[in-house]
């Protein structure tokens, strides 16, 4: 089994998390608190996100990240802009979507480390190259959106 890889930058954890299908959790350097997030890729065969993209950000609520409890907060915009929507199961203040806002927002990772499980970010498989584990990518998808 991969032990969770911490990123040492923050545009390597967001391009991670705008992969597709990600996994992240996000820890507080100060608190120790810590969250993880499910980001997915809106469909882009739909025709109300195929000019206009978004990713759907899911909070980890109960279990674990494989059988658990994802509950919706809110969306990334393709401006990368994160709020809150009338769906969200949570409040604008509650301390997931303040986090997740964090991360959007951050200039750096000083005061949050950012993780990933070991899986690739956008088709879920289990990273097993050093340069797909330290960027979160497989080498196929990580090719894929770098064309993008």
């Amino acid at each position: 089994m991969i032990e969770p890889k911490a990123f040492t930058d923050i545009a390597a954890a967001r391009k991670f998390a705008s992969a597709g299908n990600a996994i992240i959790t996000l820890q507080s350097v100060k608190t120790g608190t810590h969250y993880t997030f499910q980001i997915q890729r809106s469909d882009s065969e739909n025709p109300k996100y195929k000019a206009d993209p978004c990713w759907f950000v899911r909070c980890l609520t109960d279990g674990s990240a494989d059988e658990g409890t994802f509950t919706y907060i809110g969306l990334v915009d393709k401006n990368g802009q994160f709020r809150t929507t009338k769906a969200s199961e949570h409040m604008k203040n509650s301390h997931p979507v303040l986090a997740f806002d964090y991360f959007m927002r951050a200039k750096d990772l000083s005061q949050l480390i950012a993780r990933h499980e070991g899986k690739c970010g956008a088709c879920g498989r289990t990273l097993t190259e050093p340069e797909s584990i330290d960027s979160g990518l497989g080498p196929i998808c990580r090719t894929r959106l770098e064309a993008k």
